[in-house]
């Protein structure tokens, strides 16, 4: 038990979990962008993800007042600031990639 606790408080942990997310990304820029490609794949799929990271840290505040005795809400808003920084990493590639590909039109 206090191992299984230990791997759940772990940072590295955490961080992993953030970046799941970006292994479709990988897989695109690896591939070339399948049917859909490249250039929407890569910005699409790094929009949604910061804007769902972005309001899953947002929400934690509010979430935390409705319940705030949860253990849950409380492991959670201790790791408001790698979702933070998550959803910054992923909102500067969907802008890198929004540059990149659309600098024609700009």
């Amino acid at each position: 038990m206090i191992k299984a606790k230990k791997i759940a408080n772990s940072p590295y942990i955490f961080w992993v979990l953030l970046a799941i997310p970006s292994i479709p990304i990988l897989l695109t820029l690896v591939d070339g962008g399948g049917r859909r490609g490249l250039a929407y794949t890569v910005v699409h799929d790094s929009g949604i993800i910061a804007v769902w990271l972005l309001l899953i840290s947002l929400s934690l505040s509010p979430l935390q007042s409705i319940f705030p005795k949860s253990r849950l809400m409380e492991w959670l808003i201790h790791r408001r600031r790698p979702i933070g920084i998550a959803v910054f990493a992923y909102a500067v590639i969907h802008l890198a990639f929004y540059l990149n590909f659309h600098r024609k039109e700009i």
